[in-house]
């Protein structure tokens, strides 16, 4: 539906910000955590609690790391995406606490649409859309 392309473009909008998305933390986690990486074979729907766990030590990490020191915006692309996910953040350091969501509403003929016409190209990698939506 757009989201990762907007949730980007805002961060390139917002000096100071950035752009995370959930299911590159979830793949980068996947190298160290072996029931992970058997979800994510699997093709199943990772649990809330262990998505919640995998963005928070993702953010905890890369705070630790001073990647993100200076980053007064944090974008996560694809969290929280239930309520329970949703609930789970009080738990979170009170730091790391998003102060807002933006709920993004597409219709499904044009997700569907978005779909069929996803392209990547093997040369250089990027992705484009020949529906142009």
């Amino acid at each position: 539906s757009g989201k990762g392309t907007y949730g980007a473009l805002l961060a390139a909008h917002f000096l100071d910000s950035s752009f995370i998305s959930v299911g590159d933390i979830l793949r980068e986690s996947s190298a160290t955590n072996k029931n992970l990486a058997s979800i994510l074979r699997s093709g199943v729907l990772v649990d809330d609690a262990t998505v919640n766990d995998a963005v928070m030590h993702s953010l905890i990490n890369r705070f630790r790391a001073k990647e993100e020191s200076r980053k007064d915006l944090v974008i996560l692309d694809g969290y929280p995406r239930t309520s329970t996910q949703a609930s789970l953040l009080s738990k979170w350091p009170a730091i790391l606490r998003p102060s807002f969501a933006i709920h993004v509403d597409v219709p499904d003929d044009i997700c569907t649409t978005k779909l069929l016409g996803r392209r990547k190209c093997s040369i250089c990698n990027g992705s484009f859309n020949i529906n142009e939506v």
